[in-house]
């Protein structure tokens, strides 16, 4: 019986060591943020922070791009913001919908929130730049505000009805 005992405790050792193992592999990243490229660095922050509310955590430069730059942070992300001397718009990066999907790269910050249709209203009468409004995007109940930053770029707000859970486990 002794003998059983210690092969299950090497056993569930071993399984143990395993999934801690697995464990520290899916939390060896973290997500930091992301960056986005931008016209006017001081344009950009006061427009997220009046209609986001985001606030400035760091500005520095950036040398070996020739880039300004503003660490934001908002809705549980950062973002870094990059005034890079001599950039330019590719066009076809911003494409209305449904086109915008059909290039591939990077296409949105993601937010969602309780409320969407409250928040659509509010965004309305800041003035903001829409893409779409309200769009159903599944068969799920999963909708979405799909709005524009002062350079175009795509933030994309989801109502929470039909979202994935977030911290979803496998």
């Amino acid at each position: 019986m002794n003998k059983r005992i210690k092969t299950l405790s090497i056993v569930l050792l071993i399984l143990g060591c395993q999934f801690a193992k697995e464990l520290s592999a899916q939390e060896k990243f973290k997500v930091f943020g992301m960056a986005i490229s931008v016209k006017d660095l001081e344009v950009s922050i006061k427009w997220y922070h009046d209609i986001l509310g985001f606030r400035v955590l760091q500005r520095s430069e950036f040398p070996l791009i020739n880039a300004k730059t503003a660490f934001i942070e908002g809705a549980g992300i950062r973002l870094e913001l990059l005034e890079v001397k001599d950039s330019f718009r590719e066009a076809s990066l911003f494409a209305d919908p449904p086109n915008h999907m059909r290039l591939i790269g990077n296409k949105a910050l993601i937010l969602y929130v309780d409320n969407l249709n409250q928040i659509t209203k509010e965004l309305e009468i800041k003035k903001v730049v829409f893409a779409f409004k309200e769009v159903k995007l599944n068969d799920k109940g999963l909708t979405s505000t799909l709005i524009r930053d002062p350079d175009g770029n795509f933030i994309s707000i989801f109502g929470k009805k039909g979202m994935i859970p977030i911290n979803q486990k496998k």
